[in-house]
C-alpha cells in the first residue's frame, strides 16, 4: 500500500473522484459521516481546510490504484508547550490489514515528530477501528457509543414540552441563537467548550488536558463561512447576560440530510436543572425549521456520560455502533512498527 497527500501535486482529480468514490462507500457500509455534495466541492473543500491550517495534514492510502481509506491530523495550540493532536482513520476493511495500519502508523508517526508532538487523540466509532488502535498500543481512556436521531422517529411532543416547561421554570434565564458564534461572545463560548470537555464524565483521565484556543475558534468559523458549513449554536444566558451553557450542530447547506450534533453543556453551578433538554430540543427544531431536507442528526458520546445518554434516549436516539477513544502515542506506535 502507498498514500497520497490531499495537498500533494500528484493528487489528481482523478485521485479526488476516486476519494469520493471511497467516503460514500465508508458512509453506506458504516454510516461514516460524509456530505455528498460531489468530488469538486468535496476537493474544494478539504483543499481549504489545508490551506487555512498549516498545522492541519489529510491523506489518503491506496492499494495499487484503489483508494481503501484515509487518515488526517490536526496540531492543537501548536508552538506551544500544551501542544495536542487528534487524529481521525477510516478504512474499508471489516478486518483492517497489518499493511494498512503500518501504512497509515508510518505517516502518523512522522507527522508526530514533524510537529514536535508525542501523542494525539483517536475517537474510533466502530470496534474495528478500536482494535487497530490497540494494535498500536493506543491508551484507552472511553468507551464511545455513536447514536442517531430520526426525525420522522423522534418524540417531538415529549421536545415541545421541555420548551413550554423549562423557560417557565427558569425565567432567570433565556436563550440566544448564533451561526456563527459573535465575535464579543467567542472568549466565552471556548472558554466554556474547553471546560466542558474536561468536565465531561470519563472512564480514564487523559494524559493530555484539552486546550482549544479563541483564533482556533475564529479560525474554524473562518473556514465554515467560506464552505457552506453552519454551525448552529443555542446559547444559554443569565440575567447578567453570561453565557452558562450552549449546544451545538454542525450541517452542510448543500447536503443537510444527516447533522452532526456536538457539544452540550452547562455550567457547574446550573447543572441539575434539565437545561441540556431545553437546548437541544430548541436545536432540533431550528435545523428542521431552517433545513427541512435533515433526515436524521447524529452523535458520539462517552458512555459514562449518563446524563446526556438519557436526554438522547429520551429524545429518541438509536444505538449505531460503539467504539472507544484513545490516546495514540509515538512511543506506542514505535513499539508496534517494531513488532
Amino acid at each position: 500500500m502507498n498514500l497520497l497527500h490531499i495537498a500533494d501535486s500528484a493528487f489528481t482529480d482523478q485521485h479526488w473522484q476516486s476519494y469520493y468514490m471511497l467516503l460514500k462507500q465508508l458512509n453506506d457500509k458504516y454510516d461514516s459521516p460524509v456530505a455528498r455534495i460531489g468530488w469538486e466541492q468535496t476537493k474544494a473543500r478539504l483543499r481549504s481546510l489545508v490551506d487555512s491550517d498549516s498545522n492541519y495534514s489529510r491523506f489518503v492510502v491506496f492499494d495499487g490504484e484503489s483508494p481503501v481509506g484515509w487518515s488526517d491530523l490536526k496540531v492543537l495550540s501548536a508552538g506551544t508547550p500544551e501542544q495536542n493532536a487528534m487524529v481521525k482513520i477510516d478504512a474499508v476493511h471489516e478486518v483492517i490489514p497489518a499493511e494498512f495500519e503500518r501504512t497509515v502508523g508510518t505517516e502518523i508517526l512522522r507527522l508526530l515528530d514533524e510537529q514536535g508532538t508525542t501523542g494525539a487523540h483517536f475517537m474510533a466509532t466502530t470496534q474495528r477501528l478500536s482494535a487497530m488502535a490497540r494494535h498500536m498500543f493506543a491508551r484507552e481512556l472511553d468507551h464511545i457509543d455513536r447514536f442517531r436521531l430520526y426525525r420522522d422517529r423522534a418524540d417531538t411532543s415529549r421536545m415541545r414540552s421541555w420548551l413550554e416547561e423549562l423557560p417557565r421554570a427558569n425565567p432567570e434565564l433565556h436563550l440566544e441563537f448564533f451561526s456563527p458564534v459573535p465575535e464579543e461572545h467567542l472568549a466565552a463560548y471556548t472558554s466554556l467548550f474547553v471546560t466542558y470537555i474536561r468536565e465531561m464524565p470519563t472512564e480514564r483521565e487523559s494524559d493530555n488536558e484539552f486546550r482549544w484556543s479563541v483564533e482556533e475558534t475564529r479560525r474554524d468559523i473562518e473556514w465554515r463561512q467560506k464552505n457552506d458549513v453552519h454551525l448552529y449554536t443555542y446559547a444559554l444566558f443569565n440575567d447578567d447576560g453570561v453565557m452558562v451553557g450552549h449546544s451545538n450542530a454542525a450541517l452542510t447547506g448543500a447536503d443537510p440530510s444527516d447533522v452532526y450534533q456536538a457539544m452540550t453543556g452547562i455550567s457547574r453551578e446550573y447543572r441539575g436543572r434539565g437545561l441540556s433538554r431545553w437546548l437541544k430540543a430548541a436545536l432540533f427544531f431550528k435545523v428542521g425549521e431552517d433545513f427541512p431536507a435533515n433526515r436524521y442528526m447524529t452523535t458520539d458520546m462517552r458512555a459514562a456520560n449518563a446524563p446526556i445518554q438519557k436526554v438522547n434516549s429520551e429524545m429518541g436516539y438509536v444505538l449505531l455502533s460503539s467504539g472507544n477513544e484513545f490516546e495514540l502515542t509515538a512511543e506506542g506506535i514505535r513499539r508496534f512498527m517494531g513488532s
